[in-house]
Formats: C-alpha cells, structure tokens, sequence
C-alpha cells in the first residue's frame, strides 16, 4: 500500500514516491552539489559615455551652446569606445502639427549627426530616427515641459565586443 504524503511530513517528494526504507537512505545522504556555473563572457569593457539631452529653441533645429558642450562629451565619449553604434532621436513640444513635428524632429536628429560627424564620427555609428511629438518626456501642458521636449536623445544600439 502507497503511502500518501501532506505538506506536512518532513520528505518532500518530487516525482517519486519514496518507501519508507528509501526514505531512510535518501535523508541520509550528501545533498548533491551544485551544478557549476558556466564561465561568463566578460563584459565589454565600455568607458563612460554621457548621453545627455540636446535641447533646441522653439521651432529650431540649430545647436545652441549648451547643446555644443553636450555634444563635445559625446565625441569624446565614442572616440573612446570605438565600434558603439547610438541611436540620435529627434523630438518635438506638441505644437504644431503631427507631420510637422515629425519633420522637426527628424531635422533636429540630422543636425546632430552632422555635427558628430564633422568632429570625427563614422557615419556608420550613427543613426537617427524621429519621433516628432509621440514620445514626450515631460509635460506637454507647460511651457517649460514643452521647452524640454524640444529635444534630441542618445539611444546606445550596441556596444563593441
């Protein structure tokens, strides 16, 4: 006759029913070992990249100095790190209209390219993509929101192995 065991009974039982004498054996025993862990590839050595917002004027897709500091650190930064693809997202304030701003934000991600590349970057690590007003970051209802939405944003698309 099996023996049923509840939650209660001190043998946890795992796919098969143990006898009463194979219980006695199996408490005590070794618990088994651990299975090694497989060694894991180190990662690649990435230095520092600050990947800050670029902002713009209302309107605009010219750099503004602030935006010519932001971007000098992100030169620096892919010149370190050799083989980093980054992603230049445009966006928009919610002005406007859809198209428009799609635009917009397409010229504002050119621009920004441009300048990375007139500094030294492969045009193969560099890619831009608009996002126009669909992806807000902070309010669209307040000046200063929509101020900050008038943006261009660094996406890493990979690093170098």
């Amino acid at each position: 006759m099996k023996r049923r065991y509840t939650k209660k009974s001190p043998i946890r039982v795992v796919g098969t029913v143990l006898c009463s004498h194979e219980a006695s054996l199996a408490s005590s025993r070794e618990p088994a070992a651990p299975a090694p862990r497989p060694a894991e590839a180190p990662a690649a050595a990435v230095k520092t990249l600050n990947l800050e917002e670029v902002h713009f004027d209302f309107d605009q897709d010219n750099l503004r100095p602030d935006a010519l500091a932001v971007l000098d650190r992100v030169v620096d930064g892919l010149k370190q790190n050799p083989g980093m693809r980054l992603r230049i997202e445009g966006h928009a304030s919610a002005e406007g209209t859809a198209e428009y701003n799609l635009a917009l934000g397409e010229r504002r991600a050119h621009r920004v390219e441009e300048y990375l590349v007139n500094r030294g970057i492969p045009t193969a690590a560099l890619a831009t993509l608009s996002k126009g007003e669909e992806s807000p970051k902070y309010d669209n209802t307040q000046e200063e929101g929509r101020a900050l939405n008038r943006r261009a944003e660094f996406v890493i698309d990979s690093v170098p192995k």
